[in-house]
């Protein structure tokens, strides 16, 4: 058992190291890379823990935790609790909030982590127990089980204050911290050398504040109207969508036809999309409903302007066929399309 015991916890060992690497030491990549590196981690994660649980139970079973003067905490079901509050402290305390002590999630992490294979090689070995006095790992351990408590705490207690603030009344003039980076962003726009950025926030769905201030810059660059439609016919689409969905234009007539360019643009965006998928997660079904809500809304807004839009809807309809190496589903943007298209 104890080679069993001393083998398991060397795997730990391995598998915290290089999780220990991959976390503090790289740059997690981005891509379809980062999307593998995350699976590695979470697969070293899942190594290291089932090892120091086995561990635990080998030690258990023989009786090693008697070495250890834990009084009342020596019973099975408290160490086991023990190693769970450890477990889940060291793991979710890394997506905790702490505000100014936020240094103590990945200290913690790593402390705990030290601790129990320190702890378990002791306990394991006979002629470590001889050479460091029981008390010692009994305070280490203590140490870090208050550690993971105040993380577990913490994360409780932040859950239960976002449901509490849920429900109490809020004064709709109030911004919270993203909606204030929104403010700065638009005041320290340059409107002189473009506008599409500044689009997504004069939309119906932004506060009032944020909406009125992205609209006057918008409107206080000259020839603003130009840049409008010629974004309607490049990649910014979505953008101006936003814009023109949620605000009056005084010449309907042309930004009708604005809008049929726009929902062609909006197809090929998505054909793009689509071949560039190289795994079957990065397509689902819902993934372009948005975008097509929001061709149909600004369609409908502009109907009456003497402009023919279902061959752009047909062709919209067409690019989420867009033939790839995999299944597409996204039924539910096909089904409302489809729902469009024979009523017109």
């Amino acid at each position: 058992m104890q080679i069993a015991g001393n083998s398991l916890l060397f795997l730990s060992l391995l598998a915290g190291g290089y999780l220990f690497k991959m976390t503090f030491l790289q740059k997690m990549p981005g891509g379809d890379y980062g999307v593998g590196y995350a699976w590695a981690m979470l697969f070293l994660m899942g190594v290291f823990w089932i090892g120091m649980a086995l561990v635990a139970c080998i030690i258990g079973f023989g009786g090693g935790f008697a070495w250890l003067p834990l009084g009342r905490f020596a019973d099975g079901g408290m160490l086991t609790l023990g190693f769970l509050v450890m477990l889940l402290g060291a793991t979710l305390g890394m997506e905790a909030s702490l505000g100014g002590i936020r240094f103590l999630a990945p200290t913690n992490a790593v402390a705990t982590a030290l601790v129990l294979m320190a702890t378990f090689a002791v306990l394991l070995n006979d002629s470590l127990k001889m050479s460091i006095p029981p008390t010692l790992v009994k305070w280490a351990l203590a140490t870090v089980l208050a550690l993971n408590t105040l993380m577990l705490a913490t994360m409780i207690f932040g859950a239960l204050a976002s449901r509490v603030q849920a429900f109490l009344p809020r004064s709709s003039d109030k911004l919270d911290d993203f909606q204030l980076g929104m403010l700065a962003h638009i005041d320290s726009c340059d409107a002189s050398k473009g506008i599409t950025s500044l689009f997504i926030y004069s939309g119906d769905n932004q506060p009032p504040q944020i909406r009125e201030k992205a609209r006057l810059k918008i409107k206080s660059k000259p020839g603003w109207q130009d840049d409008l439609y010629h974004t309607l016919e490049g990649d910014g689409v979505d953008e101006a969508f936003y814009f023109l969905i949620s605000n009056d234009m005084d010449d309907k007539p042309r930004f009708a036809k604005g809008v049929y360019q726009g929902v062609l643009s909006q197809a090929r965006l998505i054909r793009e999309r689509l071949r560039r998928s190289s795994h079957p997660s990065h397509v689902y079904d819902g993934l372009f409903i948005f975008k097509v809500r929001h061709c149909l809304e600004a369609v409908e807004k502009f109907k009456d302007m003497g402009v023919d839009f279902k061959p752009a809807m047909e062709e919209l309809r067409a690019a989420l066929d867009q033939p790839i190496r995999y299944n597409n589903p996204d039924l539910s943007s096909k089904k409302i399309l489809d729902k469009w298209l024979k009523k017109h």
